[in-house]
């Protein structure tokens, strides 16, 4: 990190720079001045292009809804190296309360967030993967063409592994059949335990999103691949954006893309898990 760059930046000196986890993609730091604190995320620009950029109107739609929502400051770039400041959020205790705030205001973004389309008005990120957005009329055209395809083929070419029984026709038409006629919602896209944490005075905050508009049950699906949220979320959820019966099935579907986002970024650990959705789906 260039100290000199984000001071000037920031218009103020700084006063204490603290390393933190920030992941495979960039170097993350706590910078604080005599009057605040803030989020430095420094990666290289020419290895993932405007990144930065569009995680800040990521936020920005974000911030539509009920949730704490970082603010950013400002995205720069400097010696090939592109800049991303935001406000720090200190982390607070999550508790039953917590969980069922974000239940809450998950579901009315899921209700009140809408669009015309599926999609998002650019691409951007998942992980280190483009993410392509390209707006899409029915859910099932977008999720076989701009979710599942393009990473089957992916983790065909470039690692070697394929799944047996799934194909685009396949896929269009079980979707239809599984998944009902859903307006578009804004949905955070990477809705993992370590992407929504609690702030100080027990708010729920998102960070790191991967936004677009597509269903509720994406980030329902999120939720339950790796845990960390609790009955009192889901109930919470439901009783603010009820869903048919069927939704529980229809988030292990979802979670395709997330699991062939995980094969394609850190090998073969998913495959099995992956090929008895594909079998249970459209065997």
């Amino acid at each position: 990190m260039d100290r000199k760059f984000v001071s000037d930046l920031l218009k103020s000196e700084i006063v204490r720079v603290v390393p933190l986890h920030g992941g495979d993609i960039n170097k993350v730091y706590n910078v604080s001045t005599e009057v605040d604190s803030f989020v430095v995320k420094v990666n290289e620009a020419s290895r993932y292009p405007k990144m930065f950029e569009q995680e800040s109107r990521g936020l920005a739609a974000l911030s539509a809804s009920l949730f704490r929502i970082p603010e950013v400051k400002c995205v720069a770039e400097k010696n090939g190296n592109a800049y991303l400041i935001m406000e720090y959020i200190s982390n607070g205790t999550s508790d039953s309360k917590t969980m069922i705030k974000t239940g809450e205001y998950l579901a009315q973004m899921h209700r009140n967030v809408t669009n015309a389309s599926f999609g998002f008005a650019e691409d951007n990120y998942i992980g280190t993967l483009q993410q392509c957005n390209t707006m899409t009329k029915t859910w099932s055209e977008f999720f076989t063409a701009h979710r599942i395809i393009p990473l089957l083929k992916k983790a065909h070419d470039e690692k070697g592994i394929r799944f047996k029984g799934i194909n685009e026709g396949l896929l269009s038409k079980h979707l239809d059949e599984y998944f009902p006629v859903n307006k578009p919602v804004l949905v955070h896209g990477d809705l993992w335990n370590g992407n929504s944490f609690a702030d100080s005075f027990g708010q729920p905050v998102l960070i790191d999103p991967a936004v677009y508009y597509g269903i509720p049950e994406m980030d329902l699906g999120m939720t339950q691949l790796f845990g960390g949220f609790s009955s009192d979320f889901y109930n919470s959820y439901l009783d603010n954006n009820p869903l048919d019966r069927n939704w529980t099935e229809r988030t292990q579907l979802c979670n395709l893309y997330p699991l062939l986002v995980h094969v394609n970024l850190f090998g073969s650990g998913y495959t099995e898990q992956i090929q008895s959705i594909i079998n249970r789906f459209f065997s």
